[in-house]
């Protein structure tokens, strides 16, 4: 049988720019305007 590795790199800015545009598309949201955090 073949074997492999499971390799789990995780690049920080892919992470980054992943939570960034979250952040950014939340705050455009209308109905997430002036809401506590």
């Amino acid at each position: 049988m073949p074997s492999f590795d499971v390799v789990c790199r995780v690049d920080l800015q892919e992470v980054d720019n992943a939570l960034q545009q979250t952040l950014r598309e939340i705050a455009q949201r209308f109905d997430f305007r002036n809401q506590p955090t």
